[in-house]
């Protein structure tokens, strides 16, 4: 983590692994804070590797920051909680920040939002004004919102199919047949 600031305090780096979420991370490492996690991190996930490299990037607290899929390899929850964390800062401070992404719900609160097709310009906005006209934008934007409730329903309609209760006559028994 320190690699972001290698003057940062304890107490700075500290507060950092508690923004993005690594307090549980760092407690199972087998020397906490001091544990190197080796050749490009292979003893930690994907998403920990992220929210690590989000983390020095805070440390680093630098004036430009790009994100390229920044938060492409965590899960919803985690990934909600870390955009909050991000956001916070950056109206903080007085930093750019400068993001590429296709999950439109990571940029959606972005002071412009410019989109590319064949590496030219097809629109800039915010994302209410890109929504309230037919846009390439607005199109991804319900697809993806589509998509992410579709995926809800899957999940309900299977947890409820788990759920129905069989009448009586339909249960199967097993064993000796009782006599009457």
């Amino acid at each position: 983590m320190r690699y972001g600031n290698l003057s940062a305090t304890d107490e700075d780096v500290l507060k950092v692994i508690s923004k993005v979420q690594l307090e549980k991370l760092i407690q199972d490492l087998p020397d906490g804070v001091q544990t190197i996690v080796g050749e490009r991190g292979m003893m930690i996930s994907g998403g920990e590797k992220q929210r690590l490299a989000i983390g020095r990037l805070l440390l680093k607290d630098a004036p430009i920051t790009f994100f390229d899929e920044a938060t492409s390899a965590l899960d919803t929850h985690t990934e909600q909680a870390l955009l909050r964390t991000i956001r916070s800062l950056f109206k903080e401070g007085n930093q750019t920040n400068v993001s590429i992404a296709h999950r439109l719900r990571t940029i959606a609160d972005s002071d412009k939002i410019i989109v590319l097709k064949a590496g030219e310009v097809l629109e800039e906005g915010t994302h209410h004004s890109l929504l309230q006209r037919e846009s390439l934008y607005k199109e991804l934007w319900d697809i993806q919102e589509n998509l992410d409730f579709e995926e809800e329903m899957v999940k309900e309609s299977k947890k409820d199919e788990e759920n129905i209760i069989q009448p009586a006559s339909d249960k199967v028994t097993t064993g000796p047949a009782k006599k009457n």
